[in-house]
């Protein structure tokens, strides 16, 4: 070859011999032009991105499909890690599959000083981090850092904007309605004076309260020879329609629990003597739907209740709840549970993280509640000694809700989001991450269940009580709930009858 020549087409280079060391040996030399090299970079890096691309896609479609077959198998089941849920626990599985919505998580420093003993001095509120722990359940495809990562994007990307705390007419979600006042119920024109009516009645303003449950009631620890006993707290609107069988459930077991009912402060009780509700209305304050006073009076009921030493467990209740097994099965459930039965889960939609991110001036809740934090559950709890102590001693989380979440008195919803945000803060193992009250959400609708009269019966109260899946104190079991709602007035006829085949109440 005496003479450079060209290379194929395709190339669009040339070739050139050069002679080195006087041997004649040839070395090939490829010089390509600019505009060539422009081109095919650009032709080799699109081939990369869509390669990137397709695999990222191929991975994204794998995990959708993975956990469309977990929840179709188990809505509860955590297939993905432990902890992690498809979807947020509305409605137990029916599924024949254990599940472990509730396992229990590794202690945090908060949960080692406190300890498994409810009965010993709590220690100061103050938040407690556990690296190791993953204690939120997933509504979406994603992990608890990819969650906590979409928390923050969704929160940094509505920054500026000028929201409301209501969600929008076309989005339903799964909410309690207010009920309506029945023509049974009478006010009173004037809050009635419960000085002569409570055994439970006292003076002290709602601060007075919170501040002698706090410290009070550490400095009184439950002697060790008295029984301990679980405080059922009811938040009712007045009178109690299902009381009848609320009343053959606390008989002849006096000693093994205590009573709290905040009704309307304009409602004049009328239970007989010989009832277990008699002379138990604490001084009460009204009441708005989905508004901050709703927490309030979880507050007040749980600060009447820590002043006697005596109470060990909490429960809270509503005049549509009702008893699906023997007082003696929910002592022995709640008072040797390792955990509080206190729901908080991760929710990326507008009734979860989008309530975070509507709240004006969001980033003041910051540094306390960050957007990684922020969970929800159900309103109905039942929690030891130690966190009720938490949760009305609280001085760090509380203001924030009241001044940023429920601003200028709006509906905000605080009853589904300050147990579950705040106590996942401060002893997130202490939680069972699920509710001990059974209510259906099974249907296509915002609104639970209502369970009247025509639809008790043994096959409805059957599944109820039975064909559900959880672990307590780490061990799977299918008795997970001790009560259930909601039931109208009506139903307590068909209730009374089948209290004792049914349910186990004689």
């Amino acid at each position: 070859m005496s003479g450079p020549e060209l290379l194929p087409n395709w190339t669009s280079a040339k070739q050139e011999s050069v002679v080195k060391g006087g041997k004649g040996a040839r070395v090939p030399v490829f010089r390509v032009s600019m505009k060539d090299y422009v081109a095919w970079h650009s032709r080799i890096s699109n081939l990369i991105f869509f390669c990137v691309l397709l695999g990222t896609g191929a991975i994204l479609g794998v995990v959708t499909t993975l956990n469309a077959v977990g929840y179709l198998s188990n809505p509860e089941s955590g297939f993905l890690s432990t902890g992690l849920t498809a979807l947020p626990p509305h409605l137990d599985s029916h599924s024949d599959t254990p599940t472990q919505s509730d396992q229990p998580l590794r202690p945090t420093a908060v949960d080692l000083l406190l300890g498994s003993n409810t009965t010993s001095t709590p220690p100061d509120v103050q938040p407690q981090t556990d690296p190791g722990t993953v204690d939120v359940k997933l509504q979406f495809n994603s992990t608890a850092p990819e969650a906590a990562e979409n928390a923050e994007l969704i929160e940094e990307s509505l920054e500026g904007t000028n929201t409301t705390l209501i969600d929008d007419d076309s989005y339903v979600e799964r909410v309690e309605v207010p009920p309506s006042f029945g023509s049974d119920f009478i006010l009173m024109p004037h809050p009635v004076d419960l000085t002569t009516l409570s055994d439970v009645y006292h003076a002290m303003s709602d601060a007075e309260l919170l501040w002698r449950a706090s410290v009070g009631a550490r400095r009184r620890p439950r002697p060790e020879t008295v029984t301990p006993k679980i405080a059922y707290m009811f938040l009712t609107r007045g009178p109690l329609p299902l009381g009848p069988l609320w009343e053959r459930y606390f008989k002849g077991h006096g000693d093994l629990y205590s009573i709290y009912i905040h009704a309307h402060p304009n409602y004049m009780p009328n239970f007989p003597p010989d009832s277990a509700f008699y002379r138990r209305n604490i001084p009460s304050k009204e009441v708005f739907w989905g508004k901050l006073s709703v927490f309030a009076a979880e507050r007040r009921l749980l600060a009447n209740a820590l002043l006697d030493p005596a109470n060990e467990r909490f429960v809270l209740l509503s005049e549509s709840c009702i008893p699906i097994t023997p007082l003696p099965v929910a002592y022995k459930y709640f008072t040797e549970a390792q955990h509080s039965f206190v729901e908080a889960y991760f929710l990326a939609g507008k009734g979860g993280m989008g309530r975070y991110t509507r709240i004006k001036d969001r980033r003041k809740l910051k540094p306390e509640i960050m957007p990684m934090q922020w969970r929800k559950g159900s309103q109905w709890f039942e929690m030891s000694r130690a966190l009720a102590l938490m949760v009305v001693s609280d001085r760090k989380y509380y203001p924030k809700f009241e001044d940023f979440l429920c601003r200028d008195n709006c509906i905000c919803y605080i009853d589904e989001h300050y147990l579950a945000t705040v106590l996942t803060i401060l002893a997130p193992s202490q939680l069972a991450n699920r509710t001990s009250t059974y209510i259906d959400f099974s249907r296509n609708t915002a609104h639970p269940k209502q369970w009247d009269k025509k639809l008790i019966n043994e096959a409805s109260l059957k599944q109820i009580t039975s064909g559900h899946n959880c672990t307590y104190n780490g061990k799977l079991t299918q008795t997970c709930h001790m009560f259930s709602r909601k039931f109208s007035p009506d139903a307590v006829e068909p209730l009374l009858e089948l209290a004792a085949t049914s349910l186990g109440i004689p």
